[in-house]
């Protein structure tokens, strides 16, 4: 014989809220299945199928917070900058971001306020919530030779914390050396 389970109900459900829905569930068994038996295993699927439906649209900037309720944000995510996303697994929290403009790279000039969109590197932490650890999404953000009406996300690439350390270190090497060739340039003249 099989064992029955109870329904699961939401956690953040207060007594009263679950009470109420279970009233009602009641209510509509008794009107459209009375021939079903309460606490038998049909009456107990439908109870989880109707709280189950009860749950199974939540508001599209609340997925985390109703899906994931155990979730905990990280120290660095930016206030309510948690990315909800269709596939829930694949929802994330980021950080504020950080911009380098890029003065070699084409940028907009808007027709209508006479302001120029300067191209930059954007880039912040963001951390998947099957992640362990944050990755640095670095963004390359311009406009295009074809259509310079907009800013455009032109490159992007989602570091490691590894990944993204050896690339400020090598950056810092690549700075050093120049630095030392500057300074010999600048001795021999």
């Amino acid at each position: 014989m099989t064992k029955i389970v109870p329904a699961q109900s939401d956690n953040n459900q207060s007594d009263v809220e679950r009470t109420t829905e279970l009233d009602e569930f009641v209510q509509h068994m008794r009107q459209f299945e009375p021939s079903v038996q309460p606490e038998s295993a049909l009456w107990q699927l439908y109870e989880r199928e109707h709280l189950d439906a009860a749950t199974a649209v939540v508001d599209r900037y609340a997925i985390v917070d109703k899906l994931y309720p155990d979730a905990q944000a990280p120290h660095w995510a930016q206030l309510d900058e948690t990315k909800d996303n269709r596939f829930p697994c694949n929802s994330y929290w980021q950080s504020v971001p950080a911009s380098v403009p890029l003065r070699r790279m084409p940028g907009y000039i808007n027709a209508q306020s006479g302001n120029f969109a300067v191209a930059h590197l954007k880039m912040h932490l963001q951390q998947n919530l099957r992640d362990r650890d944050p990755s640095v999404k670095v963004m390359r953000m311009g406009a295009t030779y074809t259509d310079s009406e907009h800013l455009d996300v032109l490159d992007q690439y989602n570091l490691t914390l590894d990944e993204a350390a050896h690339l400020a270190h090598t950056l810092l090497l690549l700075l050093d050396i120049a630095a030392e060739g500057v300074a010999e340039n600048r001795g021999a003249a």
